[in-house]
């Protein structure tokens, strides 16, 4: 299998995780969804393989052999390439060639530390802003979540997940500080899968969205920054776990 250039820094790279790459969860409303466009199919099915390790860290990018594999063309399948370089899941170099990301215990130190700075005072901003009809809507996230990883659907599971995340940064009502949040979380997804896959029991973790809920519906702005800090010490926990190393 060919490999990616080597980067000028030396990184301690971790193990690739294979899974069988799994369709997408259904509508949240059961509505028969908008067809999408090749682009749209080629960047959900490659961003699936990638997630899982189907498509492994490191690895080349075999455009001919995808090609045939998604039975997409080389337009949508190029735009897909560069939407998943842009949220840094896939390396482009000029004349080179694009390959899949590396995972790292430096990324996800720095993913971490990134995820404890920014996102426990903006959840907390959420706290003043919040409606009812938000408090249900993320608790169905977090039973969403929970069905899934009781299904074995772990794909699904991260998806409710990172929407669980992605919407209590868009109510606490500052587009800018909700797209990094989402960025950092979207960078964050492969490992998401590899704790998923391997940390063992969820439970502490889905208990713990629901606490977290639990101060935004009490109005307890401290309680929420405190919680998701909290939250994001349940993930490292769990990535020392899986790694066998300190973070």
């Amino acid at each position: 299998m060919s490999r990616a250039p080597e980067c000028k820094r030396a990184r301690q790279t971790l193990p690739s995780l294979r899974s069988v790459r799994l369709g997408p969860p259904p509508s949240p409303n059961g509505s028969r969804p908008t067809k999408p466009r090749k682009a749209d199919e080629a960047y959900g099915m490659l961003k699936d393989m990638i997630l899982t390790s189907e498509l492994a860290p490191g690895q080349m990018l075999d455009e001919r052999a995808l090609m045939e594999q998604l039975s997409i063309g080389r337009t949508p399948l190029r735009e897909a390439i560069q939407r998943l370089a842009h949220e840094r899941l896939i390396n482009i170099a000029p004349r080179k060639g694009s390959w899949v990301s590396d995972l790292s215990i430096s990324d996800l130190q720095d993913l971490i530390a990134a995820r404890e700075l920014v996102e426990p005072p903006v959840a907390a901003q959420a706290t003043a802003k919040i409606v009812p009809e938000e408090i249900a809507e993320l608790r169905g996230l977090v039973d969403r979540a929970s069905e899934a990883i009781i299904a074995g659907d772990f794909l699904a599971a991260i998806q409710a997940d990172r929407t669980f995340h992605q919407r209590l940064a868009q109510i606490a009502g500052n587009t800018y500080l909700a797209r990094v949040v989402d960025e950092i979380n979207t960078a964050t997804l492969r490992y998401w899968h590899l704790s998923f896959k391997h940390a063992g029991d969820l439970t502490e973790t889905y208990n713990h969205h629901n606490a977290i809920v639990d101060r935004l519906e009490a109005g307890d702005a401290e309680g929420v920054r405190q919680a998701l800090h909290d939250h994001i010490g349940i993930f490292r926990r769990r990535m020392q776990h899986v790694l066998g190393s300190g973070l």
